[in-house]
């Protein structure tokens, strides 16, 4: 303390004792509290306080929900702090927490929905039990198969390995005489009245493959616009006739085709 700091506590310290002096001389009593444990107040070098004893801090007058058992502290309104805290514990928070600067926690754990307004780093490894969720539906996990839902496209940069069976999807479609068909999914199983001819729509990313699959007991031709055949001209799909397709540049180029009709 200061020498004015000092000067002033025993100031107001005789001005306390000889009020309660007073008081006494004149009868007045006043109502003693519970029993509690010694404590001493011990001021700082820049006016800190300090509680010794098994006693707590309580500021307000509401009702803690957690027991006051020594050594806690309540604060019924706003707690506001202008430096580091430093938690060697734990820390529960009923309501909503807000940070509007950087959390750092070496374990963060959640009993409820935690909701992020910004960026989420985590530099370590991530734990998540109970499925994922991203952009509502665009890719799912989920909890009790591990079955994966990508709603986009899918880039693996490297080898991929299935230990189970591939499945592509496959569009079933009745074809009419002069229809155009743009592939959107990999199996196209094709059906008709009767004997037509169809057009395949140029294709867009290398690589894409196509099955094309003829259902009825019609003739199918596929015109030579957009394809490169095995033998340079159309190609004709019976009942039970398979081609396969992979695309190059814009046009569908056949791999080979099972005659089965």
């Amino acid at each position: 303390m200061s020498k004015e700091e000092k000067i002033t506590f025993w100031v107001v310290s005789l001005l306390l004792v000889a009020g309660i002096a007073m008081a006494t001389a004149f009868g007045v009593s006043y109502p003693q509290p519970a029993a509690l444990e010694p404590y001493t107040t011990r001021y700082g070098q820049y006016g800190s306080i300090e509680i010794v004893g098994n006693n707590n801090l309580k500021v307000g007058n509401g009702t803690p929900s957690t027991t006051l058992n020594g050594e806690d502290a309540y604060v019924e309104g706003t707690f506001e702090v202008d430096g580091a805290v430093d938690l060697d514990s734990t820390m529960s928070v009923a309501g909503t927490l807000t940070a509007a600067g950087t959390v750092s926690a070496e374990q963060l754990t959640t009993t409820d929905d935690a909701t992020v307004t910004d960026d989420l780093t985590v530099s370590g490894a991530s734990a998540l039990n109970g499925g994922i969720t991203a952009d509502t539906d665009k890719f799912t996990v989920a909890d009790a198969t591990g079955n994966t839902s990508v709603a986009g496209t899918l880039g693996v940069g490297g080898t991929t390995t299935l230990s189970g069976l591939l499945i592509a999807s496959s569009t079933e479609v009745t074809v009419t005489d002069g229809i155009t068909v743009t592939p959107t999914t990999t199996l196209y199983i094709l059906d008709a009245a009767g004997a037509v001819t169809i057009t395949l729509a140029a294709c867009t990313t290398d690589g894409t493959p196509l099955l094309t699959y003829g259902r009825d007991a019609v003739t199918i031709t596929i015109n030579d616009s957009n394809v490169r055949t095995n033998d340079g001209g159309v190609q004709a799909l019976g009942q039970y006739d398979l081609i396969s397709w992979i695309c190059v540049d814009t046009e569908w180029v056949e791999i080979s085709d099972s005659a089965n009709s």
